[in-house]
């Protein structure tokens, strides 16, 4: 695994071809319709208790809004982040806030802001591991 990220790395100094490629596949995927319930999704959001109180939580990788909404309707306020700005546009226009930033070029929020990070089937896609978690550990509260 480390040979691959190497080589990832090598071909892209640093995470901006990556980054770039990573935005146009996402922006693609959004952009062509709805996102879709997965099980492994459903069993993930099964795992948060319900408010109150009303938990802050970090969507990673928040799509259009579909475990936002979910998210939020068990009592929670939810700000969402993506690589795709198509993502996140849509996102927005269903009532959340968020940006689009790449997760390993860190988070525009400040330490300790959240007192939940839900990240679900992002971390497969991502270079480099432990620094997506560094970052997710910095925002957490």
């Amino acid at each position: 695994m480390s040979a691959r990220r190497g080589t990832v790395k090598a071909l892209s100094k640093g995470t901006c071809l990556l980054s770039t490629l990573a935005q146009e596949i996402s922006d693609k995927k959004y952009a062509a319709g709805a996102e879709l319930a997965r099980t492994s999704k459903t069993y993930t959001l099964d795992r948060i208790p319900s408010g109150p109180p009303a938990l802050k939580v970090l969507d990673v990788g928040c799509g259009t809004g579909l475990n936002a909404a979910a998210i939020r309707d068990k009592g929670h306020d939810v700000f969402g982040i993506d690589v795709s700005e198509v993502a996140v546009e849509k996102f927005r226009a269903n009532g959340f806030e968020g940006v689009s930033c790449d997760i390993l070029e860190g988070i525009p929020v400040e330490d300790c802001s959240f007192d939940l990070v839900f990240a679900s089937e992002v971390i497969e896609h991502v270079s480099d591991s432990d620094q997506f978690l560094r970052e997710l550990f910095r925002v957490l509260r």
